[in-house]
């Protein structure tokens, strides 16, 4: 684990969309990149899903070349907008700090423009922001290799890491320990015991068959038991995964939350009956870190 704490967080991609600008996005980028000594790229994305939501709108009064125009004259001025405005604003933040950075300007769809950039440039961290109603996809949280911290604002220098029977727990407690250890913050780990979900999930994330209640909490005490005697204390709850994290994160003002590859149950075609990470970053009001 030393070996992947030496090589973490040194190429930010901090990501600005057009719907929507947050600037504690900017601000715990700046914090991380001083604190890790890292690189910070930014990529502002032009969402094309209003684009194309104007198109289909005027699409019955407008030939397909007006719209066109009409599309690239809504696009230049995002453009001139961010480079203008946006992006200087930003620059010279990080410059007077400075921080390492650079940035590009790209038309797409929110999560496959993020995949592709992370791919090309083997990014280590991803920081952006979570809008509900907005027109962007998040399906990104889910599917990148590389964790993604969905920055919610807030000033505590706290950590809250989770574990449970729905993940293997072998990266966040280490993981959570290291940077908890970086950035002198506080860490406290909880152990939930999901009872809707009762299974365990092992290091290659596959689920084993239903579980007791006894079981789980057998598990359960074996992991404390093991932190303990590395002189982590843990503690446990009892109930769904999700509200028993916003619940504690609540409790104890966590600055930021840090979670692992849960697996929950799938729906009969297969598909989660909901998505977990999607779930809490609708619900919470903490920054959430989403670690593979």
């Amino acid at each position: 684990m030393q070996e992947i704490t030496q090589n973490l967080f040194k190429k930010i991609l901090v990501i600005v969309s057009s719907e929507f600008y947050s600037k504690d996005v900017i601000n715990r980028s700046m914090y991380l990149a001083s604190k890790l000594n890292a690189n910070v790229h930014l990529l502002y994305i032009i969402e094309e899903k209003p684009l194309i939501e104007l198109e289909w709108q005027s699409g019955l009064h407008r030939t397909y070349y007006d719209n066109k125009e009409i599309q690239q004259e809504v696009i230049d001025k995002q453009r001139q907008t961010a480079d203008n405005i946006i992006i200087q604003e930003i620059k010279h933040r990080y410059e007077t700090q400075n921080i390492s950075f650079s940035y590009d300007i790209i038309k797409g769809e929110f999560s496959k423009v993020v995949s592709k950039t992370v791919e090309q440039h083997h990014h280590d961290l991803v920081i952006m922001g979570y809008e509900r109603g907005c027109m962007v996809d998040y399906w990104i949280i889910n599917e990148i290799d590389v964790p993604v911290w969905i920055e919610a604002g807030g000033h505590h220098e706290s950590i809250l890491a989770i574990c449970s029977n729905l993940a293997p727990n072998q990266k966040v407690p280490s993981f959570s320990m290291q940077l908890a250890k970086h950035l002198n913050w506080e860490l406290q780990l909880l152990y939930v015991i999901d009872l809707k979900d009762s299974v365990y999930v092992d290091e290659n994330g596959k689920r084993s068959p239903k579980k007791s209640k006894h079981d789980l909490i057998f598990s359960r005490q074996l992991f404390v038991e093991d932190l303990q005697k590395k002189g982590i204390s843990v503690h446990t709850t009892e109930g769904s995964l999700e509200n028993e994290t916003i619940k504690a994160a609540r409790t104890t003002g966590a600055g930021l939350v840090i979670i692992g590859r849960e697996q929950k149950r799938r729906g009969r075609l297969g598909l989660p009956v909901k998505n977990i990470k999607q779930k809490m970053a609708e619900k919470s009001k903490y920054s959430l870190l989403f670690i593979n």
